[in-house]
């Protein structure tokens, strides 16, 4: 009874979160001839005192602040901040 009734909840479900053709219209192509001159990034090399490790994720906040989220490791988040160092 359970099961049919899981099932029936589940395929319903599937049913109703599909919108249709609505979706893909509402979709906004970007090609190369969009943008109308090219900007050559410059960056430099920062050395860390201690390894990066290995992250699964990273994100960078205001050019300076870098979060690195590891797995596996005794620490899962480590922040490094550039002008601290």
């Amino acid at each position: 009874m359970y099961k049919k009734t899981f099932w029936l909840i589940l395929l319903s479900s599937f049913m109703f979160s599909c919108s249709g053709k609505d979706e893909i219209r509402k979709v906004t192509m970007v090609t190369y001839d969009d943008f109308r001159s090219t900007q050559h990034l410059v960056g430099m090399a920062v050395e860390f005192d201690d390894p990066v490790l290995r992250p699964i994720r990273l994100h960078l906040y205001h050019d300076s602040l870098l979060f690195t989220v590891n797995s596996g490791e005794d620490k899962l988040l480590q922040v490094y901040n550039l002008n601290t160092r």
